[in-house]
């Protein structure tokens, strides 16, 4: 957990999970790296805040907020490291450093955008790796 902590960088892309809906954000678990190092995270516990102004603008929705379920499996970037430990993510795109990653999805995605080494661990495309 502190090594996680002392090499995590602005805009390092993260997936995780949806764990609590707050009216100021979302908390999300994170799982792994999605881009760079090939690391997950699950079991460390660790999570993240993606404050309500960071969230991808939805024109469907009035509250950006009503775009996210309890569980949700999420792309988002660190916006910033505290030196509390603190995570302070983004899904905003227009925050995004699009010299890094080119155009990515951010916000809601599916098992098949999780990353190749993630899926392989978890097994989430149903193929055995043996």
């Amino acid at each position: 957990r502190e090594q996680f902590l002392r090499t995590a960088h602005q805009d390092d892309m993260l997936i995780g999970t949806i764990t609590a809906i707050q009216d100021s954000g979302l908390i999300i678990t994170l799982l792994a790296y999605d881009q760079g190092p090939r690391r997950d995270f699950d079991g460390l516990r660790l999570t993240g805040f993606c404050p309500v102004r960071q969230l991808p603008k939805n024109a469907t929705h009035g509250n950006p907020l009503d775009a996210f379920q309890m569980g949700d499996k999420v792309r988002a970037f660190i916006l910033d490291v505290h030196h509390s430990g603190r995570l302070i993510l983004s899904m905003n795109d227009k925050a995004l450093n699009t010299d890094l990653y080119g155009p990515l999805t951010l916000g809601v995605i599916t098992d098949d955008d999780m990353p190749l080494h993630y899926r392989k661990l978890q097994n989430l495309d149903g193929k055995s790796f043996e």
